[in-house]
């Protein structure tokens, strides 16, 4: 037992993201047509996620008027 020693312990952050290590960004050197071509290719990736965000306002939006919107039809006609 005696000279045997343990092996470090590695920190998994996962396990408790409360106690992981803080990193702060204070600078960032990007030149303006690196920083133009990231900004073009962050707007162009934003388009798929537009389109899936419409496809599920649009179907949360039928399913409402499908639910209620019956309700709205029958109180004005009943007048």
């Amino acid at each position: 037992m005696a000279g045997m020693s343990m092996p470090p312990v590695q920190y998994d952050p996962s396990l408790n993201p409360a106690f992981a290590p803080r990193v702060v960004v204070t600078d960032v050197d990007m030149t303006i047509g690196a920083m133009c071509r990231f900004m073009v290719k962050w707007a162009i990736a934003a388009i798929p996620a537009v389109l899936i965000l419409t496809v599920i306002w649009v179907i949360v939006a039928a399913l409402l008027v499908g639910m209620f919107g019956g309700i709205g039809g029958a109180l004005h006609h009943s007048l």
